[in-house]
């Protein structure tokens, strides 16, 4: 596992994104690149490693999800 995975995968895991408009795209940007790094990984790669790899996908699509419903719990209580 590289540090441009860790480092990625920080990113994605922890963007705080409740008060820019523009952030569920930076997000979603942020989790495909470290998903893409994940299945390049060579660890990850690895067959005994696959159930690792996918619930760590799991969780940064998660991840991603709760954000946007932020997002877009913010945006509708400011626009009421």
């Amino acid at each position: 596992m590289t540090l441009k995975y860790f480092l990625t995968a920080a990113i994605a895991l922890s963007s705080p994104c409740t008060t820019n408009t523009n952030a569920n795209q930076m997000t979603h940007d942020n989790s495909q690149e470290a998903i893409k790094i994940i299945y390049k990984d060579s660890f990850f790669a690895q067959p005994a490693n696959r159930h690792r790899r996918d619930e760590l996908i799991k969780e940064i699509l998660k991840s991603q999800i709760e954000t946007e419903d932020k997002i877009m719990n913010a945006k509708n209580q400011t626009t009421k």
